[in-house]
């Protein structure tokens, strides 16, 4: 599985970098440290590239988070893992 935590404000903008955990999926080896960056990059991608309105609805910003972090794992191990996004909003 793989759980992903991401903290945004009111508006969608990204207040942290996500931070991704993949117990059992990833180590703490220079060859997963690097994955677990193209991960993140592409959550943010994903993230920042829905329109204004999508970024302020908490399941459009799940599932978006969600594919992209399925997206990399698929293409770089051939898995697509549960996955769950865990989503704070700040105002």
């Amino acid at each position: 599985s793989a759980v992903i935590t991401l903290v945004l404000d009111g508006t969608g903008a990204l207040l942290a970098e996500p931070q991704l955990s993949g117990p059992g999926l990833l180590t703490d080896s220079e060859e997963d440290q690097e994955l677990r960056l193209e991960i993140i990059d592409g959550v943010v991608a994903a993230i920042e590239g829905l329109p204004r309105s999508r970024k302020r609805d908490d399941a459009e910003v799940r599932a978006a988070a969600a594919h992209a972090v399925r997206r990399v794992l698929h293409d770089n191990r051939g898995k697509k893992p549960a996955t769950d996004v865990h989503l704070v909003r700040v105002d």
